[in-house]
């Protein structure tokens, strides 16, 4: 699913836009959870180079992120509805 979603990010942004971070997290995602019973992948779409992260105070959402997004999994939809 990774390397899918990974395809499916290049195809749409350029090698350059996609980014694979190695970095260990202390995330509190119950994503595990769904993944013990389907699979899939955790995905950050990017809000920004110079966005402060998450939960903090000075955060301020790029509603432009909205339309990556959603293009970003309607082509995860059409690459794995495609008949093989």
């Amino acid at each position: 699913m990774t390397e899918e979603a990974l395809a499916v990010a290049r195809d749409l942004y350029g090698e350059p836009n996609v980014a694979i971070e190695s970095k260990l997290m202390t995330g509190s995602e119950d994503f595990a959870q769904f993944l013990s019973k389907v699979a899939g992948c955790f995905v950050f779409l990017g809000n920004g180079e110079h966005s402060p992260p998450l939960h903090n105070p000075t955060y301020d959402f790029n509603d432009d992120g909205l339309l990556h997004g959603a293009e970003f999994y309607a082509g995860i939809a059409r690459r794995r509805l495609r008949p093989s």
